[in-house]
């Protein structure tokens, strides 16, 4: 008799349960397996981004519980928080982005941040600039680049450590027709290669992504699509 073996279970790399960050009052559960893409749709209470905001820094919840990689952050020591964090990959509200450096030196400065040496993260960052459609201003001024180079820029960016997630707040920012689409699109090449992504987001066009959307609001709805 031949036997086919199951599939391993998807290894839960984020979990949030009962976290209440007010203005929203309902508790806040989400768990995004290794692989999986989700949306959280906060379009009225900004709890989206403070949610955002605790996670990547690795700071436990006043209410609830959030576990990263199998660790329940309120038996995580400071200490090991940065351990933590340099798992992730976040593009943030503000971007996070040296205006003053290249593109190039934006990548190279995040990479040196975490102990790199130019020989370990040079390719990466070229491989990074070329699929971002950036190679062809990696020598201009992250400050100089328009509002698309630059979350171009904070993609790259967010991914040169080789992060297990990806978090992203408004990865497309307020751009709209082609340019918000390829924003998304690399967004959905990275979940189509296998990372795990999680998208908060204001539109609610994010419910029509793909991706297994949770919604917040005054009541707390889980919609799940196709991930």
């Amino acid at each position: 008799m031949t036997h086919t073996a199951e599939p391993a279970p998807a290894q839960t790399i984020l979990r949030v349960e009962g976290v209440v960050i007010p203005p929203c009052a309902e508790p806040i559960n989400v768990s995004v397996p290794s692989g999986s893409a989700i949306a959280v749709v906060d379009p009225r209470t900004q709890a989206g981004p403070r949610l955002l905001d605790l996670i990547a820094s690795a700071r436990p919840p006043r209410d609830g519980r959030i576990e990263l990689f199998g660790r329940d952050l309120s038996k995580v020591a400071p200490a090991e928080r940065p351990a933590l964090r340099r798992r992730l990959g976040v593009i943030s509200r503000d971007l996070a982005l040296a205006d003053e450096l290249d593109a190039f030196d934006n990548l190279a400065l995040a990479a040196r941040a975490v102990g790199r040496k130019p020989r370990e993260y040079r390719k990466p960052a070229e491989e990074l600039l070329g699929w971002t459609g950036l190679s062809r201003v990696a020598d201009e001024l992250a400050g100089d680049l328009d509002e698309e180079g630059r979350r171009r820029l904070a993609l790259a960016r967010a991914l040169i450590n080789g992060p297990d997630i990806l978090l992203a707040l408004e990865p497309a920012g307020s751009l709209s027709g082609e340019p918000r689409t390829a924003i998304l699109k690399l967004v959905a090449e990275l979940h189509s290669a296998g990372m795990a992504v999680l998208l908060i987001s204001a539109d609610e066009a994010l419910a029509r992504s793909g991706a297994q959307v949770v919604r917040l609001g005054p009541a707390l709805a889980d919609a799940a699509g196709a991930a």
